[in-house]
């Protein structure tokens, strides 16, 4: 009861009463539902069935239901609600201790922050570096990899390889001698993925926003920022750029689907200009609604996410995540796409070690306990990794993995509700239907 009443300050003050109430008893059957129930039931059924959110109103489809695609640009309607769930814990979570930090950035760009200093670290180790040098196929006989063939026709030879590349790429690695060696890689191609990319606005001055990121729950195109000069503690953005800039707002767009307010058109139906241009009106809609903090003499210049192509003509249709009756013209097309957590997608994801002699996984589309895509996720698949590889080889040391937290006192409900399953009975709280809803369904009030 003291964990529910935690939660309800986080809720309260915007939604309906009977909508909290609901959704802290949903809370508590994810709190109390066991592992196995999550792997084998919650991801088989939608967020938005979970939550009910059809039989609930407009403010809790808002805030509860629609904001996941704005934080993972991951539909309620498609998202596991196992992912969707167990993430949403964690937020809440990180709101009701203050020790625990909801999420984290980098005190610098990523390259200079991490990515720069990690390669020159594994140099001064002897690691030989190869940028720019596309891998274009892997060998396998039937017991191992026997080469990676990279570009130009040469093959590297080693003990072990490990497949470090996006979901949208790795099919296309795995030949059918190499899915005789690993069955489970066969099922990579069925994941899927959504857009969620990003742009850099480079202001004259800074933006006055709260420290972290700010959510645009009713911006159409689900728009997050986040005002990096203040956190980029590390970096001197003076010598790096232009002199008149002064702030930086990186924003991320991850409804690509849905008309925007300046040119009445998806995001994936405009031309790259258009989408900064898009983009910037809905952040200066929202931002300037009590007071006039974003203008357009504050704009220097703007970078987007060179993943984002012009594809030159409107020609392919793409009907993925929309209405039966609605075709989008595409006018760009994305080469980084982001993995989604849809129903059912835990069974297509492949562990680190997927039981072949010398070959390994590391991407954000293994199966980890971070579970979303996100820097978060790819670092334990690549610890994963590691992991199998020292113990094929019979080394003691071992990276460390760690599990994500949630409130010892639901451990013994937990325990109980695993025999439940294992016996075949459902957990104690498994309707899904609200009254509302199931007086529809039956005509009177149950």
């Amino acid at each position: 009861r003291g964990w529910l009443e935690g939660f309800r300050p986080a809720f309260a003050e915007d939604l309906p009463r009977e909508d909290v109430r609901f959704l802290l008893e949903r809370l508590l059957y994810l709190l109390t539902a066991c592992a196995d129930r999550r792997e084998g039931e919650l991801d088989d059924i939608s967020w938005w069935e979970f939550i009910d959110a059809e039989n609930r109103s407009q403010a809790f489809r808002d805030q509860v239901a629609n904001t996941t695609q704005a934080l993972v640009a991951l539909r309620p309607q498609v998202g596991s609600a196992r992912t969707i769930g167990t993430i949403y814990l964690q937020l809440l979570f990180g709101q009701l201790d203050p020790t625990r930090p909801t999420e984290r950035v980098l005190n610098a760009p990523t390259n200079e922050a991490w990515i720069d200093p990690w390669v020159r670290h594994l140099e001064s180790l002897g690691v030989e570096c190869r940028s720019n040098t596309p891998v274009t196929r892997l060998e396998s006989d039937r017991a191992h990899v026997t080469g990676a063939v990279v570009a130009g026709g040469d093959t590297i030879s080693a003990d072990e390889y490990v497949l470090a590349v996006p979901v949208e790429v790795a099919p296309e690695f795995v030949t059918p001698a190499l899915r005789r060696l690993a069955p489970e890689l066969e099922r990579i191609e069925r994941l899927d993925t959504a857009w969620m990319n990003g742009i850099q606005f480079y202001l004259s001055e800074p933006v006055d926003l709260p420290r972290g990121h700010q959510v645009y729950a009713d911006a159409p195109w689900a728009l997050t920022s986040i005002a990096q000069r203040e956190f980029w503690t590390g970096y001197d953005l003076e010598a790096h750029g232009s002199e008149n800039v002064a702030g930086v707002l990186s924003v991320i767009a991850s409804d690509w689907d849905t008309p925007g307010v300046l040119y009445g058109k998806p995001a994936r139906a405009c031309t790259r200009e258009e989408i900064a241009e898009e983009i910037w009106v809905q952040l200066r809609t929202h931002l300037n609604a009590g007071e006039q903090r974003l203008t357009d003499d504050m704009l220097v210049d703007w970078f987007l996410d060179p993943a984002i192509v012009e594809t030159g003509e409107v020609s392919a249709t793409h009907q993925a995540d929309t209405d039966a009756d609605t075709v989008i013209d595409d006018r760009v097309e994305n080469r980084s796409p982001l993995l989604i957590n849809t129903v059912g997608s835990l069974r297509n994801r492949p562990p680190a070690d997927v039981g072949a002699r010398n070959l390994t996984l590391a991407s954000d589309y293994v199966r980890t306990n971070s579970d979303l895509a996100s820097m978060e996720s790819a670092n334990e698949a690549g610890r994963r990794a590691a992991n199998a590889i020292c113990a094929r080889h019979g080394t003691h040391g071992r990276a460390q993995i760690w599990d994500l937290e949630e409130p010892a006192v639901f451990e013994p409900f937990k325990r109980q509700d695993r025999i439940r399953y294992r016996l075949g009975l459902p957990h104690p709280a498994a309707v899904t239907q609200s009254l509302r809803g199931l007086t529809r369904r039956f005509g009177r009030r149950p």
